[in-house]
């Protein structure tokens, strides 16, 4: 269990150098303290236990993080992956039950919370004997120590600033532009489509704020005196739902007017 920290460490934060400098003070006092016992352990294996080297570069250690990245948002990957099952009818019997069941949440919204609750206790109860039993032990798949290169190793135990020679440190840069290139991608992929959503309000184009500001008068008044809330639903849900003899739309309409947006990227080098 970690201690708990004092008040006043909550008032007055401490600044990262500051924190990197009591690290270094503690990892140093932990290394004298341990290099008189018997056996006396080194202070590089007493610096790579607690972590010294924590925000060096490790090539192991971004596939690792990446792969628990991965498997956090695997649940939301595995249930885009269930409902576009279900809307392409794939299981006609389960899409109807998906349907029914949508159908009685929208008339009936106070019943939402405790299916979630049965639910999840449902999901516990069936987990309960697969549950772990052991205490936890360093996981070599987790730490990708397995697949990793005798160079990559090298790369995680080099010194700062290193001391390989040139050769090594232009393979390692050429190797790190290309990983340092596809991260630059989904980054500009991310600000690719938030911009899009600024561009709504952006005055540049006339025709999207003024189709924009329609939709937003004209919205609320439709559903607040002319179409019930839940009426909407059941279309909008019975419209996603569609049986494939209707037609599948590619590209529908709020995607197409969203793709066309203007963005930042459109006037960078």
């Amino acid at each position: 269990m970690n201690p708990l920290l004092p008040q006043l460490h909550h008032i007055y934060l401490l600044l990262i150098y500051q924190l990197d400098i009591l690290r270094k003070q503690a990892v140093r006092i932990l290394c004298s303290s341990l290099s008189r016992n018997e056996p006396p352990l080194r202070q590089e294996v007493v610096g790579y236990m607690l972590d010294r080297g924590s925000q060096m570069w490790s090539l192991r250690k971004a596939k690792a993080n990446f792969q628990r990245v991965l498997a956090t948002f695997k649940c939301f990957s595995n249930a885009r992956q269930w409902f576009d099952e279900i809307r392409k009818w794939n299981n006609s019997a389960a899409t109807v039950l998906v349907m029914a069941i949508y159908c009685i949440i929208v008339f009936k919204p106070d019943l939402i919370l405790p299916t979630m609750t049965l639910y999840s206790i449902q999901v516990r109860i069936l987990q309960w004997r697969k549950r772990p039993r052991h205490p936890t032990h360093i996981d070599v798949n987790l730490s990708v120590a397995g697949s990793v290169t005798a160079d990559e190793f090298d790369e995680e135990f080099d010194t700062f600033p290193s001391s390989r020679q040139f050769d090594v440190l232009r393979m390692r840069y050429d190797r790190l532009s290309s990983i340092a290139g596809r991260v630059v991608t989904v980054i500009s992929d991310i600000a690719t489509q938030v911009e899009r959503f600024h561009s709504l309000l952006n005055l540049r184009d006339l025709r999207i704020i003024v189709m924009f500001l329609v939709c937003c008068l004209v919205g609320p008044f439709m559903l607040y005196y002319l179409i019930s809330l839940k009426v909407l639903l059941i279309f909008g849900g019975f419209y996603v739902m569609k049986p494939p003899f209707l037609g599948k739309d590619v590209l529908n309409a709020p995607q197409n007017f969203f793709s066309k947006l203007l963005t930042k990227a459109d006037y960078m080098l």
